[in-house]
């Protein structure tokens, strides 16, 4: 694991970057997105399945203990 300044990279470029654009995934752009400076990359596999989120999302409220009511 990296630190946490370098983890935060991707997310900040994402959300201060010209190039970024709705619905794309920034990632690192080292082999198999595990390191390297931000870019577009692909989305992994089944990423994008709304049941999958929603299963992820409860599971996530779960473990946490804090329930997201928007």
């Amino acid at each position: 694991m990296g630190s946490a300044e370098g983890a935060a990279w991707p997310s900040l470029y994402a959300a201060t970057s010209p190039h970024t654009r709705t619905g794309s995934f920034t990632g690192p752009a080292a082999r198999n997105q595990t390191s390297g400076t931000p870019q577009p990359a692909r989305l992994p596999t089944g990423t994008d399945d709304p049941a999958q989120g929603k299963r992820l999302w409860a599971a996530s409220e779960q473990l946490t203990g804090i329930p997201f009511n928007p």
